[in-house]
């Protein structure tokens, strides 16, 4: 990260005493300074453009923005994993835990926070903090941890998650 975003996120962040605090702190941060563009060709379809990238062009791909929280997390002490995922509404649980192959199209970040996990779709500038949407609830997921890849579920809402009573 270049020096000014590094400031932007100690003066976000140092005096936030939770994980959860400081992820939302910095997820809100990444919907107002970046926004979202489509990278599918040639190596862009699966490498992802680093964090100085983002910081300095503010846009990027999924896996750009979700590279670029990541190092934002990680800036702040804070644990974040970046995980692939399927969004095609056709194929919603195609993932075969035994078979390794090219299912993923999207990226998206998760940051363990005790018995909790957080959630962030870092494309959308509107998005609740820690909420995924269809596109990406409901999924089994590639992981990618400090000791290589997990197979994980994202958020599944229930009609109760999403009542309000008022």
């Amino acid at each position: 990260l270049p020096d000014n975003v590094k400031q932007d996120v100690h003066s976000l962040t140092d005096n936030l005493k939770t994980t959860r605090e400081k992820a939302f702190a910095l997820y809100n941060y990444l919907q107002k300074n970046t926004r979202y563009i489509l990278v599918k060709l040639g190596i862009g379809g699966w490498q992802p453009y680093d964090a100085n990238y983002v910081a300095t062009k503010k846009y990027g791909d999924c896996k750009a923005l979700s590279n670029y929280m990541v190092s934002l997390l990680k800036e702040a002490g804070v644990k974040g994993n970046y995980v692939l995922v399927n969004g095609d509404d056709e194929d919603l649980h195609g993932l075969w835990e035994d078979f390794p192959s090219p299912f993923f199209n999207h990226a998206i970040v998760c940051v363990p926070d005790g018995k909790d996990t957080l959630w962030f779709e870092c494309t959308n500038q509107t998005m609740a903090a820690g909420y995924m949407s269809g596109f990406t609830g409901n999924r089994k997921a590639l992981m990618i941890d400090d000791d290589g890849g997990h197979v994980v579920n994202t958020p599944t809402y229930t009609p109760e998650d999403n009542m309000q009573i008022r």
